[in-house]
């Protein structure tokens, strides 16, 4: 009885022993963890701290008797303590063995450490909590982190939507990663709506990249590439397409940069350089030809009309040979044919000499570098009053239907007055040439466009109308389908060059076998005032349309 009453005492005092280094054990593990450890309690509704480990103390900067005992919503920031009562902490323990949430923690100097804080209750054995322990994990070094990479992904997105051409990431699967606001304009779709599809199932709904993409050899070869193609969206539009690959430690290409550059304007301007360069060239080129073609030329107008007079002054003598000695040959044919057409070569001869001189003086017109007094007081509606007086036979010649409609209390324009009389004279006269009826009408309309600030005017025929593949060549000079008829292909040319100069342009609308509809429109100088706004009278429907933009 003895001995088991000592082994008894015994035993309890083993495991008191083992509870003390337990205990011991469990205290310096929870003092010396590498996090901020507590153990809170619930009293009454309120948690407040039991105890708390050394590294909640020193990052914090309190002493232990100034957290023990106080309710840790103490320790937390305005919006920490709303997310608390917000979340119902302490009934979320209740119903789960293990939670865990972000919370802020305010030290004594106001710093705030960003914590996730994980928590689990000590239960009875009738499920009543006894106390919390909670691990509170720095994490503020992760907060910063994720905030530099929130401003990189902003400051990323404002100098990718600072770019005018649209651009787009695209991963090696062809699927869209970024898309700048330029992109989503051009393509009228939502960034957010496209991220992770390809590209081509997205803008052309095909399962096959865009033809002449060369997305898939940038990822290939790690080199950039560039091609030219129609506008995607709009067929009429010239687009640059630019793949730039994005690389990866400088080895392995992840992404790419697509960018498509709208060049139609730059490509018209490129053409009208070179369209310039080579006017400059034919100037330099027709004052020499000129030249040597004025000088032949004024000797066979000189010396044709001494040659007629002198056949003339023979005719007598020749006549009076043939009636007393019959036909005879001159010159290898029978006078009696030579004289019906020698008068006929004269004529020719000199027809041909005045041709050859007006082609000369419009090809020196056409590139002469004269100085013009552009800063007459222009009044349109005078200039076509003028210039149709002066083709009002041709008009009446060409249709029974013409019109003349000039807008009322029109600004006046600085320019010169005769270079546009000029402009109107050869449309008016190319719109006489295309009617072939005369049921066919030629209407000339003067009007403001106050949304442009523009004055224009326009000649519109009924003619047979000008062929679509040709609307891009007629301003060309020596471009003329009147060659036969005695065109130069400089008139149209030569209009070009008058309103370029006037700082204008001009656009060209025709269907075939519809007429054709020429449209000048005018600057309007800065102290011009407008009077009266009339109404821009409407073009053929459904046209084909070419313009010379100056």
């Amino acid at each position: 009885m003895t001995d088991h009453c000592a082994d008894c005492h015994a035993l309890k005092f083993w495991f008191r022993k083992l509870e003390e280094e337990s205990a011991a054990n469990y205290q310096e593990l929870f003092e010396n963890a590498p996090m901020m450890c507590v153990v809170l309690e619930n009293q009454h509704g309120e948690v407040v701290l039991r105890d708390c480990n050394a590294l909640f103390l020193s990052l914090l900067g309190y002493t232990r008797k100034e957290v023990i005992g106080r309710a840790v919503s103490k320790f937390y920031t305005a919006d920490s303590r709303e997310k608390m009562y917000h979340e119902q902490n302490l009934k979320r323990i209740r119903e789960s063995t293990f939670i865990t949430a972000e919370r802020e923690l305010v030290c004594r100097d106001g710093e705030i450490i960003h914590t996730l804080i994980q928590a689990i209750p000590d239960m009875d054995e009738h499920g009543n909590i006894i106390d919390i322990r909670c691990m509170f994990t720095n994490i503020s070094a992760h907060k910063r982190a994720q905030e530099q990479l929130r401003e990189s992904n902003h400051l990323l997105m404002m100098i990718l939507d600072g770019i005018c051409d649209p651009l787009m990431i695209l991963d090696r699967n062809m699927g869209v990663l970024i898309m700048n606001r330029a992109a989503e304009t051009y393509t009228d779709r939502d960034g957010s709506q496209c991220l992770g599809r390809k590209c081509h199932e997205i803008f052309k709904s095909t399962s096959r990249p865009c033809a002449g993409c060369c997305v898939e050899q940038v990822f290939g070869s790690g080199c950039k590439k560039q091609y030219e193609r129609a506008g995607l969206m709009n067929p009429d539009a010239l687009e640059r397409v630019t793949v730039y690959p994005i690389r990866e430690q400088g080895y392995h290409n992840w992404a790419a940069i697509v960018r498509v550059s709208d060049i139609t304007l730059e490509q018209q301007m490129k053409n009208e350089l070179i369209q310039a360069d080579k006017m400059i060239s034919l100037g330099i080129l027709v004052s020499g030809v000129a030249h040597e073609i004025n000088n032949p030329n004024h000797l066979i107008m000189s010396n044709t009309p001494l040659l007629i007079e002198a056949w003339q002054s023979s005719l007598p003598v020749l006549d009076r040979y043939y009636r007393e000695n019959g036909d005879f040959s001159l010159g290898g044919l029978l006078y009696s044919r030579m004289r019906e057409e020698i008068p006929q070569l004269f004529n020719g001869i000199i027809e041909s000499s005045v041709r050859i001189q007006q082609i000369v003086k419009d090809l020196k017109n056409y590139t002469r570098q004269e100085e013009v007094d552009m800063d007459q007081a222009v009044d349109l509606n005078l200039v076509v009053r003028n210039a149709v007086r002066l083709n009002q036979n041709l008009i009446d010649e060409k249709t029974d239907y013409f019109s003349l409609a000039l807008g009322s209390s029109l600004p006046v324009i600085r320019g010169n007055r005769q270079k546009l009389e000029q402009v109107i004279i050869n449309l008016i006269q190319n719109a006489c040439q295309a009617i072939s009826d005369r049921k066919q009408g030629l209407d000339i309309t003067t009007f403001l466009e106050p949304d442009r600030n523009c004055l224009s005017f326009r000649v519109k025929d009924q003619g047979h109308g000008i062929p679509e593949n040709l609307l891009n060549r007629i301003m060309n000079p020596f471009f003329t389908t009147r060659r036969g008829q005695g065109g130069t292909g400089l008139g149209l040319a030569v209009c070009l060059n008058i309103v370029t100069t006037h700082g204008g342009k001009i656009k060209v609308a025709s269907k075939p076998g519809q007429g054709a509809v020429f449209t000048v429109s005018l600057p309007l100088n800065k102290a011009s005032k407008t009077c009266l706004y009339d109404q821009v009278p409407g073009e053929l429907s459904g046209e084909s349309s070419s313009e010379a933009l100056l």
